[in-house]
């Protein structure tokens, strides 16, 4: 956390809001600003997901990639970033996030947003080992921490990057993840596993 007010998290791609409402109803201590690039998914997301919308969070309906430009500019600082983009086109081996999401240009304006202290978390769905090792190892260029969180019995991983000199704490981790799947139990998410 980067300041004493509370954590601010920049969600890149709201979705369904299915876990944004995971977020604020787990953590009361969180705000989160979430950006769809889509009205109607919001919308949705409000009527059939029943998005929790008060005071902690902001929805802003705009291009990810130009919220993360501008925000930069603005100098804004968020405690976490988390890309929880998908990718339309099967083809890639990509299902998220998408390439232009992981440019070095976008990258710098994270790493901007984040400071050495903050946390970029990154909802990724790869099949193609190829493409997968690409990724990582930009990931692995551009930040001084990398592991993940693997959802079993799911191709998901949730990526942790950060720049701070101190590695992970993996027992931080581990609670993390066992608390997650506790407030996800009458949930179809599945269980979260800790891997390094």
């Amino acid at each position: 956390v980067q300041t004493c007010a509370l954590p601010i998290l920049c969600w890149v791609c709201l979705g369904g809001g299915v876990f944004t409402n995971l977020l604020l109803n787990a953590y009361k201590n969180v705000n989160i600003v979430a950006l769809e690039i889509d009205l109607v998914v919001y919308k949705i997301a409000k009527e059939a997901f029943g998005l929790l919308e008060d005071s902690r969070l902001e929805v802003n309906i705009c291009d990810g990639l130009e919220y993360l430009c501008n925000a930069v500019k603005n100098n804004d600082k968020y405690d976490a970033v988390i890309y929880d983009v998908d990718v339309k086109d099967p083809t890639l081996g990509l299902s998220g996030p998408p390439k232009a999401f992981l440019k070095q240009d976008i990258l710098n304006n994270v790493k901007s947003l984040i400071g050495k202290e903050g946390l970029f978390l990154l909802n990724f769905v790869c099949r193609a080992s190829d493409v997968k090792a690409e990724i990582l190892n930009v990931l692995k260029t551009n930040f001084k921490q990398l592991t993940s969180l693997k959802i079993a019995e799911d191709i998901n991983r949730v990526l942790l990057a950060g720049n701070s000199d101190k590695a992970f704490d993996a027992n931080l981790l581990e609670q993390t993840a066992t608390y997650m799947n506790q407030c996800t139990k009458n949930t179809q998410t599945h269980p979260i596993i800790f891997h390094q």
